[in-house]
């Protein structure tokens, strides 16, 4: 059976992959905490930012609503949810692009978005 919740929340793993100089690259993951969005304030917020990154920039900062203990700064220690600290995170290219494969991931599922690949 399926309840339907409006703006459900769901966790997903969120992977950052991380160039090396020798061309290889390190994985480092922390879990985003994110809602479901209603189709059309999804694509209201898409087209009011203007499409493309900005548009997918302003849909992620609506659904990302959290982050797991595993987010943390360069002593170990988690980092508290803000807006600020959101912000950064979505201004960050490689971050940014985590997120996006996270919250698609999460909304499609894995082997779908693999098989658009």
């Amino acid at each position: 059976m399926f309840v339907f919740k409006n703006r459900r929340p769901f966790e997903a793993p969120v992977t950052i992959e991380i160039p090396k100089a020798d061309g290889t690259f390190d994985a480092h993951s922390f879990v985003g905490h994110f809602v479901v969005l209603p189709d059309d304030e999804r694509r209201t917020l898409y087209e009011a930012a203007g499409g493309g990154d900005k548009g997918t920039k302003a849909v992620l900062d609506a659904s990302l609503v959290g982050w797991g203990a595993d987010l943390t700064d360069e002593g170990g220690h988690p980092i508290a949810f803000s807006t600020e600290t959101k912000a950064a995170l979505l201004g960050d290219t490689a971050i940014f692009l985590a997120l996006n494969e996270a919250l698609a991931r999460g909304l499609i599922g894995k082997e779908a978005l693999r098989g658009k690949n």
